[in-house]
């Protein structure tokens, strides 16, 4: 089995040698559809229409809340089926996506992103305050004239961990918080 879908890759790849449109694409995927029609977790399968999925979002740059209801799936899914077609083509293990895949990419050729977006520098934090807290986080503010309660914290927690690099200018606390 496995060398009749290089053959037949090697065919795709001299017959299918040409540009493709997003519509190409839609119909490939709405061929694929019917053997998606009840839920798989055939591999061979879903690792072709996450290619497809990923090509209308990377290259046509189509919503995941569009692909999604073509594909008639969750967004969520959509998301999680992008980044992880550039994992598997980055990892030089997963050779089963590219086998499952390899008609697919010469009939439809594209070199995905690298690296994917990375999250932000910083992380949230939350936390609750009482009353009393965030009315001296006010009097510090006024005090010093922070216009921002952000910028006040990050002076707050700079001079608690004796970083002089987060305050800016050098503030002197002599009141009693």
């Amino acid at each position: 089995m496995f060398y009749k879908r290089i053959f037949i890759s090697v065919f795709y790849m001299k017959k299918f040698n040409r540009k493709y449109t997003a519509s190409d694409i839609m119909n490939e995927l709405k061929r694929l559809l019917p053997t998606l029609e009840k839920k798989t977790k055939r591999r061979f399968h879903i690792d072709q229409r996450n290619y497809l999925i990923s090509v209308l979002y990377y290259k046509f740059g189509f919503t995941e809340e569009f692909i999604s209801e073509l594909v008639n799936i969750e967004r969520s899914s959509v998301s999680y089926v992008k980044k992880r077609v550039i994992l598997s083509l980055q990892k030089e293990d997963d050779w089963t996506f590219e086998i499952n895949t390899l008609h697919l990419s010469h009939k439809y050729p594209f070199k995905f992103p690298v690296e994917l977006k990375k999250r932000r520098p910083y992380k949230l934090k939350q936390i609750y305050l009482n009353l009393s807290t965030l009315n001296k986080i006010e009097l510090f503010k006024n005090k010093f004239n922070i216009s921002d309660t952000d910028e006040a914290l990050k002076a707050l927690i700079g001079i608690g961990l004796n970083e002089s690099k987060v305050v800016s200018k050098p503030i002197n606390v002599e009141f009693d918080l």
